[in-house]
């Protein structure tokens, strides 16, 4: 049997400590070839932080979800790095367009709904008989 080489890809996977062992026999089964553990200094980063900083940033993560769910759909033009989770949280918060974005949707419904009952209003008229005057 000879092993063919496949197009692999590094990836990043942060799970709770409590499923450790069922991901990693899941990633095992699906044939992962290497699992290496995080840089020490990744390490140290993520245990010095606080349940605060974690909470925070769950928060952030969840407000931006809803948020990408309300827009349409783009390729970012960059992609942020954080050496900490003080930075994340800081470039989270400089973010200002959840207020504008659930407006602008409330917005789009509102309009969406006239447009249909425009729509609806103009079939009933078309299907009226026509009288003389």
């Amino acid at each position: 049997m000879v092993l063919k080489p496949a197009k692999m890809s590094r990836e990043r996977i942060i799970i709770p400590k409590s499923h450790r062992s069922e991901a990693l026999t899941v990633l095992h089964d699906l044939g992962v070839m290497q699992i290496e553990q995080l840089p020490d200094n990744v390490v140290a980063i993520l245990n010095s932080n606080d349940d605060m900083d974690s909470r925070v940033i769950s928060d952030y993560d969840q407000k931006f979800r809803s948020l990408e769910s309300m827009l349409y759909k783009y390729e970012p033009k960059e992609k942020y790095r954080f050496s900490n989770a003080s930075e994340l949280i800081k470039k989270a918060e400089s973010v200002k367009i959840t207020e504008r974005v659930v407006e602008l949707t409330k917005e789009m419904s509102a309009l969406s709904a006239s447009t249909k009952e425009a729509k609806d209003t103009l079939n009933l008229l078309k299907k009226m008989p026509r009288t003389k005057h």
